[in-house]
This record gives C-alpha cells, structure tokens and sequence, in this order.
C-alpha cells in the first residue's frame, strides 16, 4: 500500500496495519506490483490531531506495619526499578 496528502504530495510506502502519519489528510492505495497496476485512490483518510493528556503522578508511600506500598491508581500500570548499589547505612 502507499499514501500522500491530500494536498498533493508524493506517494510513500504504507503498511496495511498501522503506519505513523502527522495529522492532516491522506489518499490511501493499493501498490502497483510486478503483476498488477496501481490500485484505484480510496476516499480521503483524515487524521486529527493528537493532544495528550498530562496524568497525575500518584503519591505512593510505604506502610512498614503491613509491609505494603500503598497510593497506586486502580486500572494503572506501573514499573518499580530497585537500585541494588545503594549501600547499607
């Protein structure tokens, strides 16, 4: 597959999954290959923009009674990194 704006831009190679693209509009086709031609354009593909949206940083503590970190987000995904080189005091 390849694409290119629809304002006239040169054609680029595509996957037929997922191919990062600004935002903006696009012409999508089939390839033309060594045994078919170029596939007919298809509609206008128009992808808007992307605003991330900044998340809470979660105030996690250690509770030394019970042996737990406490204060994660139900539903989040978190990595926790131990420095094994810090020395003992």
């Amino acid at each position: 597959m390849e694409y290119k704006t629809a304002d006239g831009g040169t054609w680029a190679d595509c996957s037929d999954v997922e191919t990062p693209v600004d935002s903006g509009s696009y012409i999508v086709r089939i390839k033309a290959t060594a045994t078919s031609f170029v596939g007919t354009e298809t509609t206008i593909i128009t992808v808007p923009p992307f605003s991330a949206i900044k998340e809470d940083t979660p105030k996690i503590t250690v509770n030394y009674n019970d042996e737990l970190l406490e204060g994660f987000i139900d539903g989040a995904s978190y990595t926790i990194t131990v420095d094994t080189d810090v020395a003992e005091k």
